[in-house]
């Protein structure tokens, strides 16, 4: 959708610069609308290289280069609205989630702890930082982070995945296979949960069930079959 950019303050009590960041964002606005990204973000970058470093125009700025998928580029973006404003409810998740997408998990992992911290019922900041932890094989961290999110989602079926394959991680194997039997609950067609209870199911040396979830995803699969 389009962008909304907050309600813009003077900044230290200057109209003609609150001014100035309401045409800047204005124009971005419109030519965002218009499908002219490149545009819309040369224009705002334009704007904070000539000083108007206003937090408004880093978040639309990094709302673009999302867009755009230029994810280092809307990271750094959003890192600089983050140290602008540390209390921002949406920066340090919308970070996060830009590091996540160049595969740093680290970063993002902190990123998703921090809006946590800004914002306790941002719920969904410890089902990122749960997804980050299970990329760093941090599985006891990542069962807590999504334990958490299930207290108030217990149905989610990213999250129940998550849960399924941390448990598989620390080696707790029962657990884990009921764990993916409830991902299946909700979505029967869910590959990664039938293959996963397939590579348990063998190394469990339950060959019947191992055969069953096999004859399953080979079902969802049928290209696959020689």
């Amino acid at each position: 959708g389009p962008i909304a950019p907050p309600p813009v303050p003077a900044a230290s009590g200057d109209s003609k610069q609150a001014e100035r960041v309401s045409r800047v964002l204005s124009a971005a606005v419109t030519q965002h609308l218009e499908g002219n990204l490149e545009k819309a973000a040369k224009g705002l970058k334009q704007a904070i290289d000539g000083g108007l470093r206003e937090p408004a125009l880093y978040s639309a700025l990094a709302r673009i280069h999302y867009e755009m998928g230029e994810y280092e580029a809307a990271a750094a973006a959003y890192a600089r609205l983050a140290g602008m404003q540390p209390m921002h409810r949406t920066a340090h998740f919308n970070l996060a989630v830009c590091l996540g997408k160049q595969g740093r998990w680290e970063p993002a992992a902190e990123s998703f702890q921090r809006a946590f911290d800004v914002d306790r019922k941002s719920s969904e900041a410890m089902l990122g930082m749960g997804i980050c932890l299970l990329h760093l094989g941090r599985a006891d961290q990542a069962l807590a982070a999504f334990n958490r999110f299930l207290v108030r989602h217990p149905e989610h079926e990213e999250a129940l995945f998550g849960k399924a394959v941390a448990l598989q991680q620390a080696g707790r194997h029962e657990e884990a296979t009921e764990f993916y039997g409830r991902v299946l609950a909700i979505n029967p067609r869910s590959e990664e949960a039938l293959g996963n209870l397939v590579a348990l199911c063998l190394a469990a040396n339950d060959f019947d069930a191992a055969r069953q979830h096999a004859e399953a995803l080979l079902a969802l699969q049928p290209q696959s079959i020689p």
